[in-house]
C-alpha cells in the first residue's frame, strides 16, 4: 500500500506546483502592493426568489440587477422590498432577445446588449422599478445582424454605451481587440488583442480568442479596461480623441487546441487557468476580479474554478495598487461607496456583502 502513497502524493505536488507557478506570474506582480482579507459581513439567499444561474451584479440605490441565464428572461431587478421585476424575456419581440451576452448600468440607464441578433435595448431603470415592469426608451441594431465573415466584419460580443459613444470586444475585420463603432456598427478605431506566441495562430484564430473578454469603461468615458476571462492579459485604452492603447501585459501565455482549421480554444488542463471574471472601471483605477484555478472540471470538493478570492486594483497605466483576498469566492462583483457586493452561484446562489477596507 505504501508504494502507492508517494507516487500520488507527487502527483498532487507537481499539479499544485504547476498551477502555482501559472498564477503567481500574475498574483506575483502584486508581491509587493498593499494586502486586505475581506469576509462577508452579510448574505442574501437568491434562491428564494427562484434565481439559480447569476452571472453579473450591478447595485442600483438600493435594489440589485443581475443578469442570469437558464432562465425565461435574462436580467431580473429586485428590489429593497424583495420584489422580483422580471426584465428582457427570451424571445425575438420589442424588448427581448434570443441571448443577452453583456449587461451594462450607466447612471439611470441599463444597457443590453445580445450578439446573435447585434441589439441593443437600453432600458429606464427608475422607470422600471416604479412600474415593476420594464421600460424600454431605445432599442437598435448596431450593425448588420447578417453579416458574414470577412475582412469588414463587425461582429462584437460585449458592449459599453458611454456618453454616446460604442465600444465594442469581439470579432472585427481588421484583428483588433476592442473597437469603437459609428452609430451604424461600422469601425470607428481600435486597440489589438494580447500579444501571443504560439506559432498556429492566424488572423481568424486570434480573433476568435478576442470573443472571451469583458470589458468595462470609467464613469468620465475617458477609459476603457478589457481582460480576457481565460488569458491572463489585460488591456487598458484611451478614448478621446479616438480608441487608442495605453497599457497591455499579457502575464503569462496559454496552451492553445486547435480543434479545427479555423477553430482556437484555452485548453482546459493543469498548464492553463481560469483567469478574470469581473471588472469594473473608476476615474482613477480599475478593479478585476482573477479566478487563477486550473481551467478542469471539478468535483463535489472543490470550488468551481470561475469563482474567484483575488480582487486586483490597478492604476491605468498597468501599475498595482491593491489586493484583496476574499474569504468567499465570488463569480461577479460590484463597488457600491464602501461597501463590495460579491455573487456567487456555487456552492449555494447568493449575494454577499463585504466591507472595504
Amino acid at each position: 500500500m505504501g508504494r502507492f502513497i508517494l507516487p500520488f502524493m507527487m502527483i498532487i505536488l507537481l499539479a499544485s506546483c504547476h498551477r502555482q507557478e501559472a498564477s503567481d506570474k500574475l498574483l506575483s506582480y502584486f508581491g509587493d502592493a498593499p494586502a486586505a482579507v475581506l469576509a462577508p459581513e452579510s448574505s442574501i439567499d437568491l434562491e428564494q426568489y427562484g434565481i439559480l444561474a447569476p452571472t453579473w451584479i450591478a447595485r442600483y440605490q438600493d435594489s440589485f440587477i443581475l443578469k442570469k441565464q437558464k432562465a425565461d428572461n435574462f436580467v431580473d431587478i429586485i428590489t429593497p422590498d424583495g420584489t422580483v421585476i422580471p426584465c428582457v424575456q427570451m424571445g425575438r419581440g420589442r424588448g427581448e432577445m434570443i441571448l443577452a451576452t453583456s449587461v451594462q448600468l450607466q447612471g439611470d440607464t441599463l444597457f443590453v446588449y445580445g450578439m446573435s441578433q447585434k441589439k441593443l435595448l437600453a432600458l429606464d431603470v427608475p422607470g422600471t422599478i416604479a412600474s415593476q415592469k420594464q421600460v424600454v426608451i431605445d432599442e437598435r441594431q448596431i450593425g448588420d445582424a447578417e453579416q458574414l465573415v470577412s475582412d469588414q466584419m463587425v461582429m462584437p460580443v460585449y458592449m459599453q454605451c458611454v456618453n454616446g459613444h460604442y465600444y465594442g470586444v469581439g470579432m472585427f475585420g481588421d484583428g483588433s481587440l476592442c473597437a469603437e463603432l459609428s452609430d451604424e456598427g461600422k469601425m470607428v478605431s481600435g486597440i489589438p488583442g494580447a500579444e501571443l506566441e504560439d506559432a498556429q495562430i492566424t488572423d481568424m484564430t486570434r480573433r476568435v480568442l478576442n470573443t472571451a473578454a469583458l470589458m468595462a469603461s470609467s464613469p468620465d468615458g475617458n477609459r476603457i479596461a478589457v481582460a480576457y476571462s481565460q488569458i491572463a492579459c489585460l488591456a487598458f485604452a484611451d478614448t478621446q480623441p479616438g480608441l487608442t492603447a495605453r497599457w497591455t501585459k499579457t502575464f503569462f501565455q496559454p496552451s492553445l487546441w486547435y480543434p479545427n482549421e479555423q477553430g482556437v480554444v484555452v485548453s482546459y488542463g493543469k498548464e492553463n487557468v481560469s483567469t478574470f471574471q469581473g471588472l469594473q472601471a473608476f476615474d482613477d483605477s480599475v478593479y478585476a476580479l482573477y479566478s487563477g484555478k486550473d481551467r478542469i472540471a471539478v468535483d463535489d470538493t472543490e470550488e468551481d474554478v470561475d469563482h474567484c478570492r483575488h480582487l486586483l486594483v490597478f492604476d491605468w497605466d498597468g501599475n498595482p495598487l491593491k489586493k484583496y483576498e476574499l474569504d468567499v469566492p465570488v463569480v461577479s462583483f460590484c463597488i457600491d461607496g464602501e461597501d463590495l457586493y460579491g455573487l456567487a452561484y456555487y456552492p449555494e446562489t447568493r449575494i454577499f456583502r463585504f466591507a472595504l477596507k
